[in-house]
């Protein structure tokens, strides 16, 4: 019988730091989360951003394959369970993103001022 210890590595969830910054700083600050999905649009994990920064708890297995977007907490917090529809409705940021097991901070694409 396995024991939690001798699960795989890639099953155990991993703190994932990120930090991303504005093109060019935004007259008022913007109180924004990052959201992590799964390819079928399920909502894995999401974090406010806090100076720039957040953390994401996934498995290595999910950060593989995750979307991350970055969002107004405003404009989610009405969404129960926020999707990808609900990223794609309200235009929320996806940077261009790769795992990589070794980052100790994974730093985003800045914010387009646009956005």
């Amino acid at each position: 019988m396995k024991t939690d210890q001798e699960k795989p590595r890639d099953t155990q969830p991993v703190t994932l730091q990120f930090k991303v910054a504005f093109d060019s700083k935004p007259d008022t600050e913007i109180e924004s989360g990052l959201y992590a999905f799964d390819a079928s649009g399920k909502l894995l994990a999401s974090s406010v951003l806090k100076e720039g920064q957040a953390q994401l708890s996934l498995t290595e297995e999910q950060s593989r394959f995750a979307r991350v977007f970055v969002a107004p907490t405003g404009r989610v917090a009405g969404e129960k369970n926020p999707t990808l529809a609900t990223m794609e409705r309200i235009g929320a940021y996806e940077p261009v993103w790769k795992f990589d097991p070794k980052a100790r901070v994974n730093e985003l694409a800045p914010i387009p001022s646009d956005i």
